[in-house]
């Protein structure tokens, strides 16, 4: 069977980057939005230029029309061009230049509100958002992790099925999907527990499960459901959109990292290298080019510091918090949890939703702080 058009463009991509699926899947829709096949665009380009030109336009006005991103127009068009070019089409023009639309910013959230998103995930969500958050890792990254990358230091036991981290920050060795250098970062221990009780939630559920090198962590089918899952949590917690201009996505939590990375003071160069950029290593660093035993712990040490700006204050401000509405009540803590129980739905792990107003919300962030075990 002759290959299609799309086909043989997309084997012009790398096939280890990102954009040898999303490529043809925007050209895909792209065309089935205007309602052509690959050949017969094609041939309107080479035929009349210009009517391909006018079908372009159009389909860039209607996108603008419907608030899409100018950069995500711009991706949009970019994709086009690259098809057209392949197919030999020059004199067609794509011009991104004048989009219009509101322009949108991402919004960075809180430590606090980190906390908060994390607690009102399921348990697969949250291990794969604490991996973003906590380690910087992008989400195409995290959906494609295997046991392979965090063997090294998490060990398995088979009689009692269940794994452990064997240091704190735990280290994951990664091949960047988009450029496919390995790099290094870490997991801070919120992260290690929310991940440990993942894989051991599985393997408990999964009788013939095996952690093989090849075995994927995560069950999540795209970066697109991983994606919708996390915005289903933000819109429940009303965090999507919570201020003008800005939108809260899951690609959020790596400008978070990033953030507290600054705010701690990290080296510049490490904190990029931890994202996954190609970056310049200096000094100590360097080693890490090659996976250096003695540069990673120096970047162990170093991502150390910045433990308590991604986690560990948050977790202390509200448990203080939840203690002083104890004390003012005159009341246990565990008294509190009960009291509070009747009059909220707590999330239930693995499937249920959130039922509950702002204030249970609340209530439930604090409370999970203190009772982790009690909130399922």
């Amino acid at each position: 069977m002759a290959e299609t058009l799309i086909e043989e463009w997309k084997r012009t991509l790398n096939p280890k980057a990102s954009t040898y699926v999303n490529y043809p899947k925007i050209l895909s829709w792209f065309l089935k939005d205007i309602g052509m096949s690959p050949e017969s665009f094609v041939d309107l380009a080479k035929r009349e230029p210009q009517k391909a030109e006018n079908v372009i336009l159009a389909y860039r006005r209607r996108l603008e029309m419907e608030n899409k991103a100018p950069k995500t127009i711009g991706l949009i068009l970019y994709v086009i061009k690259s098809f057209l070019k392949f197919n030999g089409i020059k004199n067609v023009e794509i011009s991104a230049k004048g989009l219009d639309g509101v322009r949108r910013f991402d919004y960075i959230p809180t430590e606090q509100e980190v906390q908060l998103i994390l607690n009102c995930c399921s348990l697969q969500l949250r291990a794969a958002a604490s991996l973003v958050a906590f380690s910087g890792i992008r989400p195409s990254d995290v959906i494609a992790l295997k046991w392979l990358n965090i063997k090294d230091e998490m060990i398995y036991d088979s009689g009692s099925r269940s794994v452990e981290a064997q240091k704190s920050p735990l280290k994951i060795v990664l091949q960047q999907r988009k450029t496919g250098q390995f790099y290094v970062t870490f997991l801070c221990p919120q992260g290690i527990r929310s991940l440990q009780s993942w894989i051991n939630y599985r393997l408990s559920r999964e009788p013939s499960l095996k952690l093989q090198d090849n075995t994927r962590i995560f069950l999540f089918s795209s970066t697109g459901s991983f994606s919708k899952s996390f915005d289903h949590v933000l819109r429940k917690i009303n965090l999507k959109r919570p201020q003008a201009f800005k939108t809260c996505r899951l690609y959020s939590l790596r400008k978070y990292f990033r953030r507290q990375l600054d705010l701690a003071k990290i080296d510049q160069h490490l904190r990029e290298y931890f994202m996954g950029h190609k970056i310049y290593l200096p000094g100590v660093y360097s080693g890490l080019r090659d996976l250096d035993n003695v540069a990673i712990e120096n970047a162990r040490n170093e991502y150390a510091k910045a433990i308590n700006y991604l986690q560990e204050t948050a977790i202390s401000e509200r448990k203080s918090k939840i203690e002083l509405i104890c004390r003012s009540l005159g009341i246990e803590p565990k008294q509190l949890f009960e009291i509070l129980k009747e009059e909220f739905y707590f999330q239930i792990e693995y499937s249920q939703t959130v039922e509950q107003n702002n204030n249970g919300i609340e209530l439930l962030d604090l409370l999970y702080a203190l009772f982790p075990e009690k909130i399922k």
